[in-house]
């Protein structure tokens, strides 16, 4: 049985698959299994690709296009490992990753999930042309993801080993949400009182180029709005108010443009899955509070959108 099971989910990026696989087949630490799940590829390059893929130790998975959620829990199901490397097609990491990492899951037993720093590689300027500053999470971790997400803090999720059992027979990621999955898998692991390890070494390369999804900043912005909606119903009283006022500022202070309109459809569909969460609120939160959150409604839904019944 592998120790780690690698799941690299891939929608029409056929053209880094090969550099994202070929990182792990290079790791010093050789007891691991690839999963690639091809999430509904369109392109003929992708398809012709991961038709006949024969690299060591490598399965592909087909799937019906679901989302990059969706894709990496299909994963998931069927990985055999005792710890769990999440890789996007089109991201690398470096080869002595998985080999220091068991180190600290054996060296320090209760640690759940080990991240690492990471460095950022511009395919347009072909060039390693950012070095972000160093991660660490304090003791209070759910405090960390709640208020300084994308605030000074972010973990791409390739810099990650996990546990699998840290789940608890769960999924990892809500197939709901379409973008800022990972900042809720934080939140939720932090919730549930994983315990993180900081590796102070750069094992983890993030690629940027013109199809990130990070790219799109209303599409962002709005799925932010989407997973503070969420996170509302689930995390302690005590941090609900500051948690509202402060994402409330966060996508105030970030908000440069109207609500893209290829989203609208999206909201339409969404209305359901949030309906009920919406009439809570102003129990929970208070409607003093509210106030600017209803602002930010109307800011990317408009009237016509809100989530009635």
């Amino acid at each position: 049985m592998p120790k780690v099971s690698v799941i690299i989910p891939c929608y029409n990026q056929g053209q880094y698959i090969d550099e994202a696989v070929d990182s792990i087949l290079a790791q010093t630490f050789q007891d691991f299994e690839i999963i690639i799940v091809n999430d509904g590829s369109t392109d003929e390059y992708t398809i012709n690709k991961l038709m006949d893929y024969s690299k060591p130790k490598t399965t592909v998975i087909n799937t019906k296009n679901q989302g990059v959620s969706a894709a990496r829990n299909t994963g998931f199901k069927i990985a055999k490992g005792d710890f769990i490397q999440f890789l996007d097609a089109d991201d690398i990491i470096s080869q002595e990753k998985f080999y220091e990492q068991i180190n600290i899951f054996l060296q320090i037993p209760e640690t759940g999930v080990c991240f690492t720093n990471y460095t950022i590689y511009d395919i347009d300027k072909k060039d390693f042309s950012y070095v972000p500053v160093k991660k660490f999470l304090s003791n209070e971790p759910l405090n960390d993801f709640l208020f300084r997400w994308e605030r000074g803090l972010s973990i791409p999720l390739h810099c990650a080993l996990f546990k699998k059992d840290i789940w608890g027979g769960r999924l990892p990621f809500n197939e709901k949400f379409r973008a800022e999955e990972d900042w809720l898998m934080w939140c939720e692991l932090a919730l549930n009182g994983s315990k993180f390890y900081f590796l102070d070494k750069e094992f983890a390369n993030y690629r940027h180029h013109k199809n990130n999804k990070s790219k799109n900043k209303n599409e962002m912005y709005y799925s932010f709005f989407l997973t503070v909606f969420y996170l509302l119903q689930i995390i302690p009283k005590k941090y609900k108010e500051k948690f509202l006022k402060e994402s409330i500022l966060h996508i105030k202070k970030n908000l440069e443009y109207d609500l893209h309109p290829d989203l609208v459809n999206q909201i339409i569909d969404l209305k359901n899955m949030f309906y009920g969460i919406d009439k809570t609120l102003d129990y929970k939160v208070g409607h003093f509070f509210l106030k600017p959150y209803r602002f930010i409604k109307m800011k990317f839904l408009g009237k016509k959108y809100l989530f009635e019944p």
